[in-house]
């Protein structure tokens, strides 16, 4: 086996504390890792049987269980104080490895219907003729909004405890159809899954050096590995690793060579695979099967700034519906957004918002909201679609090691059946999993208020109240008297140095002034965000 030296993943400098060198590792070997996981999965893939009506439910049982459609949830936009439309989801769950269950989800109200049926057969062989069903038992679905928040203090939910459990360095996660983590265990070359609901763990592939990972429908992985400078696919059903993208061994920059792939992207339908060649400065979509790639964004071996150029891009996102392509252009510290074919593209934010964007999710159903990873400022951010700042997530802006903080984030994913985020807390060796408060996309119908002042962050004017109601729940807005962060109106959180706690803006959000912000942060008076004091 060639040894092989590796780099830590790209961090940009700034003036805050330096986390990690500017250029991405580059990994050369001379022969392609041999050595093969002892342990591969032993868990068959499900398989779901969907069908979604445009009108009215309609049931269509699919008999074949190789194919596994990705099940959806519902996402509905909502504008902050008026009711929003809502949507109606039933899942039904059928199983018959021992006495069966039914499980009926239903989100609130009742604009559009759509039945999912899932079946999760005993062998791979099994018809869905032969499936039974049980009482039902319903639950509440939640959806995702444009006020959407997330708990403040994250569970740890891999990279503690010893042997196989412990991480180095994770570089990215992605979540499969079973709730299963992926995990990209960057220093220690090698590529885990972890079943959260028994905490057993697996090795799935060793001397891999692993900085994006992703999941399709199937779930088939994906995963960028700089050992081979290549994207492979690890088959769910055959557990075969294939090169889908770049060449075994052989770093370049031509459109058959790959040079430090840092993130990828799988479309829907399995069609292209979309590759962040970081150090060509361009993003690349090879089509399934077929070599060599085509470039859709920047210019091979050429960074810069201007419109037509990328410096070191790394996450990338693609809107299917709308034909654009998100970039994080790391080096020129801005969020790209390129339409597919165009030969340049428009910036979305840039570095006045942030110093070292890692990774992006898009939620192209209807909010159009982007969240973003900045390893340099050490949090999560939220763009809202014409907002003129991003909103803080998650994160305080300071390096830590506790619950609420982050040490050099790099990918974030969505479990998209709950919306709870997963951060690869890089700096931390662990990731962390914040909880979705789904009470934060309740419907709001009403505002009770003495005064007609309004304040762009959400802050009581004279005279106001400090409660929106509406839905079920409310939530409270700046300056009112809280306990948990998930009690205030967003983008207010409840303060965590103060006393007495009350609701307030957080570092990198929209403040009228010092009073507004959290913890001793003040409101720049040139950006009009809650930042740090300068010294002195």
């Amino acid at each position: 086996m060639t040894s092989v030296t590796t780099k830590q993943p790209t961090m940009m400098a700034t003036t805050k504390p330096t986390i990690k060198p500017t250029t991405k590792p580059t990994i050369k070997p001379t022969t392609k890792p041999t050595t093969k996981p002892t342990t591969k999965p032993t868990t068959k893939p499900t398989t779901k049987l969907t069908t979604k009506p445009t009108t009215k439910p309609t049931t269509k049982l699919t008999t074949t269980p190789a194919a596994k459609p990705e099940t959806t949830p519902t996402i509905t936009s909502t504008t902050k104080l008026i009711t929003k439309p809502s949507t109606t989801v039933t899942e039904l769950i059928i199983t018959t490895t021992k006495p069966s269950t039914t499980t009926v989800k239903t989100a609130n109200a009742s604009t559009v219907s759509a039945t999912s049926i899932v079946t999760k057969p005993t062998t791979s062989t099994m018809l869905a003729s032969s499936l039974t069903s049980s009482p039902s038992q319903t639950t509440t679905s939640p959806t995702l909004c444009s006020s959407a928040v997330w708990y403040p203090n994250a569970a740890t939910v891999a990279g503690s405890g010893g042997g196989k459990g412990q991480l180095s360095n994770p570089t990215d996660i992605a979540v499969d159809s079973q709730q299963n983590l992926i995990v990209a265990d960057y220093g220690n070359h090698r590529l885990q899954k972890y079943f959260l609901n028994n905490n057993t763990i697996i090795t799935l592939e060793t001397n891999v050096t692993v900085q994006s990972v992703c999941v399709d429908k199937f779930d088939n992985i994906y995963f960028a590995n700089l050992n081979c400078q290549c994207v492979q696919k690890l088959s769910s059903s055959t557990s075969t690793l294939t090169i889908v993208a770049g060449s075994s061994g052989q770093e370049g920059s031509g459109l058959d060579r790959l040079n430090n792939p840092s993130s990828i992207y799988v479309d829907q339908n399995l069609t292209a695979i979309y590759v962040s060649d970081t150090n060509n400065h361009r993003i690349v979509k090879w089509l399934a099967g077929v070599s060599p790639g085509i470039v859709v964004a920047g210019q091979t071996g050429s960074s810069g700034s201007n419109s037509s150029q990328l410096h070191s891009p790394k996450g990338i996102f693609v809107d299917e519906q709308e034909g654009a392509l998100y970039i994080c252009d790391t080096g020129n510290a801005r969020i790209q957004k390129w339409l597919l074919g165009a030969p340049s593209g428009t910036t979305v934010t840039s570095n006045d918002q942030l110093r070292s964007p890692n990774s992006i999710f898009v939620d192209t159903t209807s909010t159009k909201m982007m969240y973003i990873s900045d390893g340099v400022y050490n949090i999560v951010l939220k763009l809202v679609p014409n907002a003129q700042q991003p909103l803080l997530v998650v994160g305080t802006g300071e390096s830590g090691n506790q619950t609420n903080q982050l040490s050099s984030p790099l990918g974030i994913k969505f479990d998209l059946r709950n919306w709870n985020l997963y951060v690869a807390d890089y700096g931390n060796n662990r990731i962390e999993k914040f909880q979705f408060n789904a009470q934060s996309c309740a419907a709001i119908t009403t505002v009770t208020t003495t005064t007609t002042a309004s304040r762009p962050n959400g802050s009581a004017g004279a005279g106001a109240t400090t409660t929106v109601s509406g839905g079920s729940g409310s939530c409270l807005i700046n300056g009112a008297a809280c306990s948990v962060a998930g009690q205030c109106c967003t983008p207010n959180v409840c303060a965590t140095n103060q006393d007495p706690k009350i609701c307030c803006v957080p570092r990198n959000s929209r403040c009228d002034d010092d009073s507004d912000c959290c913890d001793g942060l003040v409101c720049s008076t040139s950006g009009k965000t809650c930042v740090t004091a300068p010294s002195g």
